[in-house]
């Protein structure tokens, strides 16, 4: 059975995906870093990604092809699987979606599912205690492989419950429903109360004590450089950084799809004293893009360069000269595989644009603010901030010709002006303002004009008083 996504592709996206090749089909997850950079293996063909770090990421690349986020996903999925047969659950907790995607393997409902539509809530409810006992003996192996949790074996306690279910005569969970976590934990643990807590959880996207086990790929792209002398100054380590960026690149771990989201660069000094900087993106970045120059790279690893160093010296009690390099070590830690974009014969404009606002959100200290249109006649009430939600706003021929009269820049609150006549410009509208908003009963007029007033064309209005404003800039 293949479940399309027609039934809750206007759904957001869920904080965790558990994903698993078909019986028949070759494991095809070798490459874990698929759509996140934080993942977990389950099992042998079930793997858990936690997309909350990327949840921005993928919402803009959506917009910027016109797609839903979730339709985007299941298009990589399809990508990546290619014809071969795949399942792929979303839940909000991470034990929820390995709960899923059991149920949805037994079922053979292949395809991807999120456990809050329709399909998913009754395939949830209708969960067995096989399916249940199964997941907790998978989350005892992990907890067995951790040193700090071999103390809390539950080997018993669940060879105890189920013994109790199988003595009740139950099958599916729904007879367990009423019991709360609480009188579990009494009988069975602190360990397994927690997995029932988890498996009833309604709201919230923390792992909640969940013992998540991150996945770390055995070969990391790094690239070690030893200079010829020390040197401490930025104008002589950035070209080597430029360097060794590139020759990342060409790394035989490294593809021309991955984006990275972290590096660690590990600098060792004269006194052989190694500092670690690790260097962070606030949106993931497409390192091949930037071949040669490796800008955004550069200015974030500049910054966090000279926060490092400021701080270490400042513990040392030493000058910048003193904090001479030798030699460093650039890792890519956290990465994860973009396919390029599929079905698309011109690049949209769109899509660039977004890459652009990204490559500058993460040059910068500070997030963008972002601005959407709104459908409103007083100026200050045209736009708010927020994202675009996709939708079209349809403006008509009335909105159309007022918005190209109007200036790009608005100033937040209007600022009085003094000696302004009307010959100086030129009108462009007349709009009233929002009477009911104020103390006043009467409605306030403005018109508006645009002035050249020195190297600058001003956008100033007229009240009814006879009183001027600057209200916005057009260059």
């Amino acid at each position: 059975m293949l479940l399309h996504l027609h039934n809750h592709s206007r759904q957001d996206l869920p904080a965790f995906l558990a994903l698993s090749a078909g019986a028949d089909t070759p494991s095809l997850l070798a490459q874990s870093a698929l759509l996140t950079p934080h993942a977990m293996k389950w099992s042998t063909r079930v793997w858990i990604f936690d997309l909350r770090s990327c949840h921005e990421f993928w919402r803009r690349r959506a917009a910027s092809e016109n797609l839903a986020p979730l339709a985007l996903i299941q298009r990589l999925l399809r990508h990546h699987f290619g014809v071969a047969e795949f399942y792929a659950a979303g839940a909000d907790h991470p034990w929820q979606a390995a709960l899923m995607i059991a149920a949805l393997r037994v079922r053979k409902v292949t395809g991807l599912v999120l456990k809050t539509s329709a399909f998913g809530e009754r395939l949830y409810r209708e969960l067995n205690w096989s399916i249940w006992l199964a997941a907790a003996d998978q989350l005892r192996i992990h907890m067995d492989a951790q040193l700090h949790s071999r103390k809390h074996d539950i080997t018993c306690e669940l060879a105890q419950l189920k013994r109790a279910v199988e003595r009740m005569g139950l099958k599916s969970l729904r007879g367990f429903a009423g019991v709360q976590a609480a009188s579990v934990k009494r009988r069975y643990g602190a360990m397994i109360a927690s997995m029932w807590r988890w498996t009833h959880a309604k709201e919230g996207t923390s792992l909640d004590g969940f013992p998540w086990v991150a996945w770390c790929p055995v070969v990391r792209p790094n690239r070690l450089r030893v200079l010829d002398h020390a040197c401490w100054d930025w104008a002589q380590i950035e070209p080597f950084l430029i360097e060794d960026l590139d020759r990342l690149c060409s790394h035989p771990a490294w593809d021309r799809s991955d984006h990275l989201t972290q590096i660690q660069w590990r600098l060792v000094f004269e006194d052989m004293e190694e500092l670690q900087v690790e260097v962070g993106f606030r949106h993931p970045h497409h390192l091949h893009s930037e071949k040669g120059h490796h800008k955004t790279t550069v200015t974030r690893a500049r910054e966090r360069y000279f926060s490092v160093i400021k701080t270490w010296q400042a513990q040392r009690g030493e000058d910048v000269a003193a904090a001479a390099l030798i030699s460093w070590k650039l890792e890519v830690s956290a990465w994860f595989r973009v396919p390029e974009r599929q079905n698309t014969l011109f690049t949209l404009r769109s899509s660039v644009d977004c890459h652009r606002i990204q490559s500058m959100e993460n040059r910068l200290h500070v997030p963008l603010k972002r601005y959407v249109s709104t459908q409103d006649f007083l100026p200050e009430d045209s736009y708010q901030a927020g994202e675009n939600s996709g939708e079209d706003i349809s403006l008509n021929e009335t909105w159309r010709q007022v918005a190209s009269t109007r200036p790009l820049y608005i100033y937040q609150t209007p600022k009085a002006m003094t000696q302004v006549t009307e010959r100086q410009g030129e009108f462009l509208e007349r709009i009233q303002t929002k009477w009911w908003r104020t103390k006043e009963a009467q409605p306030s007029s403005r018109d508006y004009y645009r002035m050249r007033i020195g190297p600058c064309r001003r956008w100033l209005y007229r009240d009814h008083e006879g009183r001027w404003f600057e209200h916005g800039l057009f260059s």
